[in-house]
């Protein structure tokens, strides 16, 4: 059960896996402790105990002291373990994540920006000054708009016009309105 992943418990199927072979216990029982495991519902975890153990102790001789000490293994364990559909859809994410930050840096970083909490910043600007090439630039009257606009042939970052304090949505609006009608600003005129 734990071969795949050299004798570690990873996984919550493996939990089940393991009360199902070693305990004996039925999938919909090892189906209903993997989900108190996880929530650490006591009760239910030490209900299921005494059944673990005596499935264990009849099918493969082993001691009850043995038995117990495994099962607390399996419940110390399944406070981190994860599940394996999930753990597969996070490592892709993480993989193609990190192939558009190396490969496409400032859209990357543009869209990470766009969906950040304002206190995640100074973590984003740190990771930006690290590659090579990308600057952030600041507010431009003529190039910002509502959300970080990317600009490829400068290979820079223009804060977007929500970043100026006491500047709505409304006057970013006829801002962008104004530029699109009558072209960029060259004074305050």
């Amino acid at each position: 059960v734990l071969k795949d992943t050299y004798g570690l418990f990873v996984y919550q199927e493996q939990v089940m896996a393991l009360m199902n072979v070693l305990g004996g216990m039925d999938l919909v029982t090892c189906d209903t402790a993997r989900k108190a495991l996880g929530k650490k519902k006591l009760d239910v975890i030490m209900s299921l105990q005494s059944q673990f153990v005596e499935g264990y102790c009849k099918n493969f001789g082993v001691t009850e002291e043995y038995a117990i000490s495994f099962w607390n293994e399996i419940v110390k364990a399944s406070s981190y373990l994860f599940n394996k559909s999930h753990s597969v859809a996070y490592s892709i994410n993480g993989y193609v994540s990190l192939w558009l930050k190396v490969h496409y840096p400032l859209e990357f970083w543009s869209i990470s920006f766009s969906r950040a909490k304002m206190e995640e910043y100074p973590y984003y600007i740190n990771e930006i000054r690290q590659a090579e090439g990308l600057k952030i630039a600041p507010v431009d009257i003529n190039k910002s708009d509502i959300n970080i606009v990317s600009d490829v042939k400068e290979n820079s970052m223009y804060w977007a016009l929500n970043a100026v304090k006491q500047v709505g949505d409304k006057a970013q609006e006829q801002l962008i309105k104004e530029r699109k009608e009558n072209g960029p600003h060259f004074s305050f005129d």
